[in-house]
């Protein structure tokens, strides 16, 4: 009789600790899931003599331009992920989006890399023969958003006729 007791207990001791165990398990993928997903600091550092704006256009079929505003910039780019290439794949300003597509850069880790970052965006947020201030939004290879700190773009005349306001 003790035997089928201890067979009794042994298997409600694995039927009690299999769920258990599975869900540990679960928590322990996800949470492996997340630190190895960690979202790297990325640090952006603007060159403040290359950082201008304008409008530029986009051909019409009818003959028209369709306004597009043009911002380009060089900055210096890093991150704190030594585990991580981080491949940065859209450029844009708050409250606007890409007319056409953006860069497409690498930034390796525990590397500084110097890249040229132009954008070509709607609707046009700045006021033409004035400098422009934003931070930029970028988008790596994951989806995740990295907010730069704000800088001044300089004005640049177009080389698109004036339109009669």
């Amino acid at each position: 009789m003790s035997v089928s007791v201890a067979a009794a207990t042994k298997a409600a001791k694995d039927v009690a600790v299999k769920p258990v165990s599975k869900v540990l398990d679960a928590v322990a993928d996800r949470i492996s899931a997340r630190i190895r997903a960690r979202k790297p600091k990325l640090n952006v550092v603007f060159n403040p003599r290359q950082c201008l704006w304008t409008v530029g256009g986009e051909l019409q079929k009818d003959g028209t331009f369709k306004e597009i505003m043009s911002i380009w910039f060089w900055a210096d780019f890093a991150h704190d992920n030594p585990g991580e290439h981080l491949v940065i794949t859209e450029a844009y300003v708050s409250g606007t989006e890409q007319k056409f597509g953006t860069f497409k850069t690498g930034i390796p880790a525990g590397r500084i890399t110097t890249e040229m970052v132009m954008m070509s965006l709607v609707p046009i947020k700045g006021k033409r023969g004035q400098p422009f201030s934003s931070r930029i939004i970028l988008r790596d290879q994951f989806g995740r958003k990295y907010k730069t700190k704000e800088a001044s773009f300089r004005w640049v005349e177009s080389p698109l006729p004036k339109k009669n306001d």
